[in-house]
């Protein structure tokens, strides 16, 4: 959860340095938490099959 929260923190960081790319930027965030939360739930899914 710490990972997530400081890319939310650099993705807010670089979209008031650039406000034009803030769109894209919520994308990658958005994407990058999803695939965090996505290693989480396939390291849980192997954990359990042992």
């Amino acid at each position: 959860m710490q990972q997530a929260a400081l890319v939310a923190q650099v993705q807010q960081q670089l979209a008031l340095a650039a406000p034009a790319a803030s769109g894209d930027l919520d994308f990658i965030k958005t994407m990058t938490v999803i695939g965090m939360g996505q290693a989480v739930a396939d390291t849980a899914r192997a954990v359990n099959r042992r």
